[in-house]
């Protein structure tokens, strides 16, 4: 990976998920691509000064979701996540859900989708 995965001691979401959302986040702007290997366990957990045991508690985790393959001996990569109907029918379901709240709060369609537009661009940092 080319830039470094940030966590955040005082976050209070635990260290694995934070290192699992960075992965993410390389994974959705590109940066890692289907089959691009992830960094080892030791190495990440090396570089973000944490438990060896956390690091593969994160690649278990995107594991468990389908976006990386861990294989026994050899470097976790990244899995070509599926585009399922039902995932996207889940998602505009819960931006409709957003809109909704986006109204009520006095937005109107355009700031919404502003909105939206500068949220993806900050997830994918």
């Amino acid at each position: 990976m080319d830039a470094i995965i940030q966590i955040n001691p005082a976050d209070p979401a635990p260290l694995y998920v934070q290192i699992a959302n960075g992965i993410k986040a390389h994974i959705a702007s590109g940066r890692l691509a289907a089959r691009d290997a992830l960094p080892g366990l030791r190495d990440l957990a090396q570089d973000l000064e944490v438990n060896l045991n956390t690091v593969k508690a994160a690649y278990e985790l995107l594991a468990g979701l389908g976006l990386v393959y861990l294989r026994r001996g050899s470097r976790a990569r990244v899995r070509r996540p599926p585009v399922s109907v039902a995932a996207q029918q889940d998602l505009r379901r819960a931006l409709g859900r957003l809109f909704v709240d986006a109204r009520l709060a006095g937005l109107d369609r355009k700031d919404f989708v502003r909105l939206c537009d500068e949220a993806a661009k900050e997830g994918l940092k």
